[in-house]
Parts: C-alpha cells; sequence; structure tokens
C-alpha cells in the first residue's frame, strides 16, 4: 500500500510540473506578444480592432489577440493576449490583458 501511495505521489507530481511548465510557456509566449505590441504606433494596422491570430500550424500553443477601442478608457485601446494548448483533452490557456493609451 505504501509504494502505491508513493506511485500516487509521483505521477500527482509530474502532473503538476508538466501544468507549471506550461503556464509558465504560456505566460511567456503572452507577454512577448505585449512586447511587441508596445512600441508600435496607436493607428498601426497590428493594433486595428478586432481579433488577430498568430497561431503556427507547427507550434502546439494557439497564440491570439483582441483589440478594442475606448473599451476601458477613453482614447486608449484594451488588448486582450490569449495563448491556449491542450492538456490531454482539456483545453487551457492564459491571458494577458494590456492597455495602450493614445498619446501625442
Amino acid at each position: 500500500i505504501g509504494i502505491l501511495a508513493t506511485i500516487s505521489m509521483q505521477i500527482s507530481s509530474m502532473q503538476a510540473n508538466s501544468l507549471a511548465r506550461h503556464n509558465t510557456e504560456a505566460a511567456a509566449r503572452a507577454v512577448s506578444v505585449v512586447e511587441a505590441l508596445k512600441p508600435l504606433r496607436f493607428n498601426d494596422d497590428a493594433l486595428a480592432p478586432g481579433d488577430h491570430d498568430l497561431s503556427r500550424s507547427d507550434d502546439p500553443y494557439s497564440i491570439n489577440y483582441s483589440v478594442e477601442q475606448n473599451a476601458i478608457v477613453s482614447g486608449s485601446k484594451s488588448i486582450r493576449v490569449t495563448v491556449g494548448w491542450m492538456d490531454g483533452s482539456i483545453q487551457k490557456r492564459v491571458n494577458i490583458d494590456y492597455l495602450i493609451p493614445d498619446t501625442i
């Protein structure tokens, strides 16, 4: 019984480590997208309102972001970056929200 309990703990630990690794990777990718969008001009095409898909067919992570103008504060754009992946049959995702002001 002790060996079974130890094996069960090892499996749980491996699953938790896998989830932590995926969360960290997804967060890093989302931050990378935000960092790429930060220096763009307010009226750049990449910051046009709507959904923008950055996913690649050879990547297990789906990456997209949506832009809403004046959603939170007038004269700003709200950006939500979403990085998703499949964990077995369960869809997981990390979201990062960022606000860009229209500075002159």
